[in-house]
């Protein structure tokens, strides 16, 4: 089985979806249950700022103050229990924390009704603090099994998965929310009290996700031994430190939460100083957030670029953050002169285009969230994942936090209004975002370039399982056109200098890409002096546990036929002791990136490419058994090619007498 643009081949994983779904009906429940009674929490705390003053202003800014007085109590118990949520995911088996969040779901919607029904806000304060203290034990579970529940191969897409059902539960959560809004009761006819409806709709929705609890397969615990240390704080944090690139995407993710956080309280009073929604706004908006996250967040995988992780988060981050300042300014001038909404009227056009923003945002926020998470899995050691994602929680319950301090700060001492604070929250994503990609500017350019190679070639990978994903590797192919290096390097796992011919590293436009993108030049006309130096550098690469590419046949073939290969890749695996990993490409011959005489005019872009990694050899493999080897690719592909035509030979023949109808076919 193969899987396109790169990702290679991956081995079944037995009852992957089977595994799957119980755990997703999990996250679904948490999910909505959380919102349904946030949205409602919020929305009662923003009618009892509206009707304790008659002054539109200063209900406004003690509307965005219980709202977010309400964010604080649901993101506190994320930092409080980080170290004891941690430590209880690695020591027992994580089904069982499961069970026991979806459980505790319960008792504590029955307090939120309670607060609701009384109108207290230190009860809905309460409550919410509980279903963050639930949220806390279960978010560092839900995100550190996706391994053990899918696999390493499917960590993409599982965590698109995870992310969609969880943003599609937010969803549906903010609208069943709606049945807190009397007016909504009212067109429906039902007379029941909020209170009792919200608390109603949640437990059905919890009861849900306790099923799904109950069916999520066994997981054993991965460290039985782990400490527990529940007020560790500081040691939990430097858990982010013990591995490289562990740091950087949980502090991403920080500011992604936090953002998202913000944005979530400051709709609210948008909407109902704005347009005069009361629980109806906030879900009809939060709705087209969601939206936009779930396109997101299912765009994510085939965009992502394994060997350059950076490119699609920086680049989701901006589009975040540009489309939240376009947003603000818009809701400004809204504050500035409201356009109140009665049911009945079509919908204000300052309102339809505020929830476009709003999605656009979301688009950008699912491109910047998922590869954070799978970076943060594939990275993680098994035995300390879920602490791991523990410390992801305290560093993202930090930037929500964070976030709060910083607009209930700017709304009582600079007195800016919810949508000035929307604009100033999305030009601090966009500044920090830009800092990002001028930091990782190099990253950038590969993975633009990496999408153009995705865009020009239909990739067809196998075996790209094999590459190790740790120490010094040495990738050898075939070379049968201009585009096999960068094709290489852009479905590889790991990033990869490959040894390229000196003078494209010297032409004006292509020159400093190549540079960018990580090359060592080569060029057989420099002398032995010069080429000894360039098997230096790619040996000195190779030692220190970095990946480089060799075609070991020293040029692009002439006749499409593998040629001799040199001496030099002997010397290279020698000298560092790194392993080699043969690999044949197919289906660049007579295209016009080849040598060929008679080159194929068409297609000119989404050409088929065929590639398959062999089993590693060792240092030591003499250049003639890798070329034994690549050949064996080689025919392995023809062969799969073969059986995968299903035409007859007469059929076969007769095409290909068309397709050369000019050409001789036989020459005596």
């Amino acid at each position: 089985m193969a899987e396109r643009a790169g990702r290679g081949t991956i081995p079944a994983v037995p009852g992957y979806a089977r595994n799957l779904a119980p755990h997703l009906a999990s996250c679904f429940s948490g999910a909505a249950v959380d919102n349904v009674f946030r949205v409602a929490a919020v929305a009662a705390l923003t009618a009892a700022a509206a009707a304790g003053s008659s002054d539109p202003a200063a209900a406004e800014r003690h509307a965005t103050h219980l709202s977010s007085l309400a964010m604080l109590a649901f993101t506190i118990p994320f930092v409080a229990f980080a170290p004891l949520a941690g430590a209880l995911g690695d020591r027992l088996p994580k089904h069982i924390l499961m069970r026991w969040c979806r459980f505790t779901d319960l008792p504590v919607l029955a307090l939120g009704g309670l607060g609701l029904w009384a109108g207290q806000s230190w009860l809905l304060l309460a409550a919410l603090a509980l279903l963050g203290t639930t949220s806390a034990f279960f978010g560092p579970v839900k995100l550190s099994c996706i391994p053990e529940l899918a696999g390493s191969g499917k960590l993409p897409s599982a965590n698109a998965w995870v992310q969609g059902v969880t943003i599609v539960a937010i969803v549906v959560g903010m609208g069943l929310a709606s049945v807190a809004d009397p007016k909504t009761l009212q067109a429906l006819g039902i007379a029941l009290h909020p209170a009792l409806v919200v608390t109603l709709v949640g437990c059905v929705v919890a009861a849900i996700g306790l099923v799904g609890a109950f069916l999520v397969p066994r997981l054993p615990a991965q460290d039985p031994a782990a400490p527990v240390r529940p007020f560790s704080f500081i040691s939990q944090g430097k858990v982010l430190f013990e591995r490289p690139g562990l740091a950087v995407p949980a502090f991403s993710l920080a500011g992604f939460w936090g953002l998202a956080a913000a944005v979530g309280v400051l709709i609210a009073p948008i909407a109902k100083f704005g347009w005069g929604l009361d629980a109806l706004g906030p879900s009809l908006l939060g709705l087209c957030l969601m939206i936009g996250i779930i396109v997101g967040a299912a765009l994510a995988p085939p965009l992502m670029v394994a060997a350059f992780p950076a490119g699609l988060p920086l680049f989701g981050a901006v589009l975040a953050g540009g489309s939240l300042m376009v947003a603000g300014w818009l809701a400004s001038g809204v504050l500035a002169a409201p356009e109140i909404w009665t049911v009945g009227q079509p919908l204000p056009g300052s309102l339809l285009a505020f929830g476009g923003l709003l999605a656009l945002a979301g688009v950008g926020s699912g491109l910047w969230d998922v590869p954070m998470n799978v970076l943060l899995q594939e990275r993680s050691e098994p035995a300390s994942r879920n602490r791991v994602m523990a410390a992801v929680g305290i560093t993202t319950a930090v930037g929500m936090v964070a976030a709060s301090g910083l607009c209930n700060l700017l709304t009582e001492i600079a007195g800016l209004t919810s949508a000035q604070l929307v604009l100033l929250l999305g030009g601090i994503a966009v500044a920090l975002a830009l800092g990002g990609i001028w930091l990782y500017r190099g990253q950038i350019l590969c993975w633009l370039a990496a999408l153009c190679v995705r865009v020009l070639f239909r990739i067809e990978v196998e075996g790209l399982e094999r590459v190790p994903r740790e120490g010094g590797v040495i990738v050898a192919g075939n070379h049968t056109s201009l585009a096999d290096g960068v094709i290489l390097a852009a479905v590889l796992p790991r990033r990869t200098k490959f040894m390229v011919f000196k003078w494209f590293c010297d032409l004006p436009v292509v020159g400093p890409m190549l540079h960018a993108w990580g090359v060592i030049p080569v060029d057989a006309r420099m002398g032995a002096r010069a080429l000894i130096a360039a098997v230096g550098a790619a040996t000195a690469e190779a030692k220190a546990g970095r990946c480089i590419g060799v075609f070991p046949e020293g040029k692009i073939t002439r006749s499409g036929v593998l040629d001799s290969f040199k001496g030099g890749i002997e010397r290279i695996a020698r000298e560092s002791g790194a392993r080699i990993v043969p690999c044949a490409i197919e289906g660049l011959w007579r295209t016009p990136y080849s040598y060929a005489e008679r080159k194929r005019r068409w297609p000119l872009i989404r050409i088929p490419v065929r590639i398959r990694f062999g089993d590693p050899l060792p240092a030591d493999t003499p250049a003639s058994e890798l070329r034994q080897a690549v050949s064996t690719l080689q025919c392995e592909l023809a062969i799969a090619a073969t059986l995968r035509d299903r035409r007859t030979l007469g059929t076969a023949a007769l095409a290909c007498c068309r397709r050369n109808a000019r050409e001789a076919a036989v020459v005596d």
